[in-house]
C-alpha cells in the first residue's frame, strides 16, 4: 500500500464526508517510509504513524498518546 487509500480515508474524515465526528483520531501504518509516504501521511489530518512491523505495546502506547495528549487542530474553511 503506498498509503493513497489510508490518507484518502483519513481526509475524508477530517472533512466531514466520512463519520459523524471529524476530530476522531487515526493512526496509519506504513510498511515503507519512503518521504512521499510520510508527507502525504502527515498532510491528510492524521494522528500519528507507526512504522511495521510493530507490536501490541507500540499500537497502545501510540493509541493511549491519541486519546489523552491530542495535538491540537488547525480548522480552516476553503
Amino acid at each position: 500500500m503506498d498509503g493513497g487509500e489510508a490518507t484518502s480515508l483519513a481526509s475524508r474524515i477530517r472533512v466531514g464526508e466520512l463519520g459523524v465526528s471529524t476530530f476522531i483520531g487515526t493512526i496509519i501504518t506504513v510498511w515503507q517510509p519512503s518521504e512521499a509516504v510520510i508527507r502525504r501521511i502527515v498532510n491528510c489530518g492524521n494522528d500519528d504513524i507507526i512504522v511495521k512491523p510493530l507490536s501490541p505495546k507500540q499500537i497502545m502506547d501510540r493509541v493511549n498518546v491519541v486519546a489523552s495528549n491530542r495535538k491540537p487542530f488547525v480548522i480552516k474553511s476553503e
